[in-house]
Parts: structure tokens; sequence; C-alpha cells
């Protein structure tokens, strides 16, 4: 678990002295006893990332200047997190650029990287956390692009799967239930837009805020299509 910790660490870190290593993994421990710790961890960590370095060879992955720490430079060492940050980079160049398609084949790309909650191995790490919902805030920002970019060029099933992923990686998302919404109603499914506008009205309930103006106007726009529900059954 520990040497998982400590590749996570470098990664979020990146260049990392020696004592703030040890204050995050094993902050109950005195600096001796942690010092030792860190040091059995690196050795077992160099192990695993190079199982065939020779007794006496300087590691090659992670290697330390002085009391520092810090994984190789990007040309030697291919990190899942650097890739798809550099992705959404390029995303957002080609948005601004006025380039929708580019944009989108490249944050599929990008959100292809995304196998679940990020760093889930140490997720509840106080050092871990901010990382952890920026990361997220991220990839469900790129997913609502993507669900915006489907439904604009009329493909709503597309659309509502990467709304659903959205709402899979933070479930009181109203912007990804108003995909699922205008996603429905595009495809003439009012049973389908109802059912979405119940589950993002109690998904806000949950918070104790009230649905946003644009919430409202689907609402609106799904009691005119179909005047035969009733206003008051998805007020």
């Amino acid at each position: 678990e520990r040497v998982r910790s400590l590749l996570l660490y470098l990664v979020v870190h990146g260049p990392s002295h020696r004592e703030q290593i040890i204050d995050a993994l094993w902050p109950h421990l005195d600096l001796r006893a942690a010092d030792r710790n860190l040091r059995v961890t690196l050795s077992y960590l160099n192990q695993v990332l190079e199982p065939a370095r020779q007794n006496g060879e300087a590691p090659f992955f992670i290697r330390q200047t002085g009391p520092t720490l810090v994984l190789a430079g990007h040309s030697d060492l291919d990190i899942d997190r650097d890739r798809f940050e550099a992705l959404l980079e390029q995303a957002d160049d080609a948005d601004r650029r006025g380039l929708p398609s580019v944009a989108l084949e490249i944050l599929e790309r990008a959100l292809e990287l995304w196998r679940g909650p990020c760093l889930s191995e140490v997720a509840y790490e106080e050092w871990a956390q901010t990382s952890c919902r920026e990361l997220t805030v991220r990839y469900v920002s790129a997913a609502l692009r993507v669900s915006e970019l489907h439904l604009a060029a009329g493909r709503t099933g597309r659309a509502t799967d990467w709304a659903r992923r959205a709402l899979a990686a933070d479930e009181w998302n109203e912007p990804a239930y108003r995909l699922l919404i205008a996603s429905a109603l595009a495809r003439g499914d009012a049973c389908a837009a109802m059912r979405a506008l119940e589950a993002c009205h109690a998904a806000l309930a949950e918070l104790g805020i009230p649905p946003g103006p644009q919430t409202e106007m689907l609402r609106r726009r799904l009691v005119d299509l179909t005047p035969g529900l009733g206003d008051s059954a998805i007020a």
C-alpha cells in the first residue's frame, strides 16, 4: 500500500523533499522511524519500477538530488494524468479557434484515459484530495462538453451517454441533468425527459438548492410539449 502511495505522491506533487513525504505518508511516526520507512518503501518501489536494475546502479525513474525525490522527466516516463491534462489543453485550444469537431475528437481521446475514480488507492489521504477534486472537476467538465457537442450534432444517444458518465462522477451535477433532459426532448421522449427532470429535482433537494433558470426553461418546454401531463406533475 505504501509503495503505491509513495509513487502516487510523487506523481501528484512532483519534486518533493523527504520531510514532506514523511509528513504525508507517516504523520504519526517520529522522524527516525518515518525516515527508515521511507528508505525501505523507496527501495521496494525502485524494485517494482526497475526489476532488472543491478546492485549499485543508480535508479532511473526516481531520482534523488540531496533531500529531494523526483520522477524522471516526461520524455522518460508516461503518466496518464499528464496525458489527460495535455489533451484537455489541446481541446480547449481547438474550441477557442472555433474547431468543435477537432475539440470533440481530442476530448474523447482524453476521456478514454479515465478508468474510474482517480487516485482511488489514496483518495482518502489528505495530501491527495485536492488533486482528486481538481481532476474530477476537469473530467466532468470535459464529459459535459462532449455531451453538448454530440447533442448539437443530433447524436442524442451519445449525448445521453456522456451526460450519464458525468453524473457517475458527480451525482449532483445540474448541467448533466439538463443535458439528459434536452437529449430526451430532442428525440421526442417526454417520459425520459420527465424522469431526468425528477431525478434532477431530487438531487438538488438533497443539497437544499432550487433548480437554476436553465433547468426551469427545460421544465416549461416539457410542459408545453406534453399539455396532457400537467404542470404540477413536474413542478
